[in-house]
């Protein structure tokens, strides 16, 4: 199974609202993959530090998707991605996603060819704003 702690913010606007989107990646390019008979907060999470906030969301068959609670996890014991090198793909960092929208209608929208691992990042960022 493919894991992705996020983080959402949403900075309100006069005229339209920021979504600040924080994705833990490997290298910013490469999804976190585990065993899937692993559970997910016992045996992944939880050992490096990382705390749910909610239940997971199921992207897929594959991914899930894990809000992380900010309060409990220390967010600076990682790195961010524009910290590491750009031939690194063995580090985990942050990798932040701005996504700007008027209602259900995005400004600047992420390209299609944008991904993290096989999946396109327009779509996971699309999931993660729909729970919320």
């Amino acid at each position: 199974m493919f894991i992705l702690p996020f983080i959402h913010e949403v900075v309100p606007q006069p005229t339209f609202q920021v979504n600040v989107i924080k994705i833990l990646t490997i290298g910013g390019q490469t999804l976190w993959e585990e065993e899937n008979k692993l559970h997910i907060d016992k045996d992944i999470l939880n050992p490096n530090d990382i705390y749910r906030k909610s239940t997971p969301i199921k992207f897929d068959k594959q991914l899930q998707l894990c809000e992380v609670d900010v309060t409990k996890t220390n967010i600076m014991d990682f790195y961010k991605w524009k910290e590491l090198d750009f031939t690194d793909n063995e580090t985990f960092c942050w990798r932040t996603i701005v996504h700007l929208a008027n209602g259900n209608e995005g400004w600047l929208n992420i390209p299609d060819s944008e991904k993290i691992g096989n999946y396109k990042v327009k779509d996971i960022v699309a999931k993660i704003m729909e729970k919320k």
